[in-house]
This record gives structure tokens, C-alpha cells and sequence, in this order.
């Protein structure tokens, strides 16, 4: 009698740093991998490196840098897109004025990107219960977008 066993295995396409980790356990495609990668993105877009740039070659993730900033134990300021927290500043001699009005724009912008960071956060957790939903995803996004 010939031995005859049976094998199968799943491709998951993805890209590195994108795709959810629980892809490389074998678990199959679900929205929860889908949320992951919209946090991977948005944190992308916040901090403006991708989850593969060397930086991250040790072990520390996009995800680990983004939290903790948050937590308050980097800087936020240090490593947030800088273009996306710089004044529109005309010419140096700002009166107190202008110069408390600049301050205050900075201020609400660091906030609005801190908002979107902790939602890009809360998407990327590695397990995928401990992951927020779209529904959520986009109701925190609209609250960042009226303020």
C-alpha cells in the first residue's frame, strides 16, 4: 500500500510590515488583518517611515515607536513628520500676536496627530482581539477631523 498523505498550504499575499502578524501563524485573512495594516499606514503617514525602513531592523516596530512616544517615553515631536507640525511662519519678526497664534496652530496640529497616532495604535496591536474595529476606526477619525 503506497503511504499517501496529503498536504496544503495557504499563500497569504502581503507586504512585509503591512500584512497582520498573525498571517505568519497561518491564521486566514479577516477584517482584524485588514486593521492592522489601515494602523501601519496611518502611522506611516504620521511619522513618515515605512514599517521596513532599517531603523526598525532591531526589533523595535513602527507600531513600539509609535506607542511609546505616546506614552511620552520618546518625544512625539521627535519623531512626527516634521512637515506636518511646521507653521505656516511669514517673516521673522512676528509680532506677540501672530507668534501666540502660530504657537497655538502648532499646538492644535501635535494634537490632531497625536489623535490619528493613538488610532493608528490601537489598529496595529499584535493580537487581533486587542484591535479596535473600522466602525470605531472611523468614528475616532471624525472626531480628530472636527476639532
Amino acid at each position: 500500500m503506497r503511504d499517501q498523505t496529503r498536504s496544503s498550504s495557504t499563500l497569504v499575499k502581503g507586504t512585509v510590515g503591512y500584512a497582520a502578524p498573525e498571517y505568519g501563524l497561518g491564521s486566514p485573512i479577516s477584517p482584524e488583518g485588514d486593521i492592522y495594516s489601515f494602523g501601519i499606514v496611518l502611522l506611516e503617514l504620521m511619522i513618515r517611515k515605512r514599517p521596513t525602513d532599517p531603523m526598525f531592523d532591531n526589533g523595535l516596530s513602527l507600531h513600539e515607536l509609535a506607542e511609546m512616544a505616546l506614552l511620552g517615553q520618546d518625544h512625539l515631536t521627535d519623531i512626527v513628520d516634521a512637515t506636518l507640525i511646521e507653521a505656516e511662519i511669514g517673516p521673522n519678526n512676528l509680532s506677540y500676536r501672530a507668534a501666540r497664534r502660530v504657537e497655538v496652530e502648532c499646538h492644535k496640529r501635535m494634537a490632531c496627530i497625536a489623535s490619528i497616532m493613538h488610532i493608528g495604535v490601537a489598529c496595529s496591536m499584535k493580537s487581533p482581539t486587542d484591535r479596535i474595529n473600522m466602525d470605531e476606526a472611523v468614528h475616532r477619525l471624525k472626531l480628530v477631523k472636527d476639532v
